[in-house]
Parts: C-alpha cells; sequence; structure tokens
C-alpha cells in the first residue's frame, strides 16, 4: 500500500519536479508508472485483511490518489 502511494506522488509531481530538477524515477524513466502501479494493485489484492480492506478499499485503487 505504501509503495502505491509513493508511486502515485512521484506521478503526481511530475512537473514540479522537472521544473525544480529534482530527482523522481518515473521522470528519469526508471520505472514504467503504469505497469509498476498495476503489479502493486494485483498484489494488494490478493491480500485477505478485513480491517484493512474496511480502510483502503472504501476508495476507488484504480484511479491514481483514489487511496
Amino acid at each position: 500500500m505504501l509503495a502505491l502511494i509513493m508511486i502515485d506522488g512521484y506521478n503526481h509531481s511530475i512537473n514540479y519536479d522537472k521544473k525544480h530538477n529534482n530527482y523522481n524515477p518515473i521522470l528519469k524513466g526508471k520505472w514504467n508508472y503504469s505497469e509498476l502501479r498495476q503489479e502493486l494493485i494485483t498484489k494488494i489484492e490478493k491480500v485477505n485483511n478485513p480491517e484493512l480492506d474496511s480502510i483502503f478499499y472504501s476508495k476507488d485503487l484504480h484511479t491514481p490518489g483514489g487511496w
């Protein structure tokens, strides 16, 4: 879950990071945002934890920033 939040944050800040010359692994081509995001969602959806589901799945994981 934290990794998903992290990559969404990097994706959200691409323009800011480019303007301010901040390191961003998506911007630098080190990470493929779409592929990595889908891989993380697939892993998250396989975990059976009703307590976390009630918190995290009340939002749409498939929408960036939806967590």
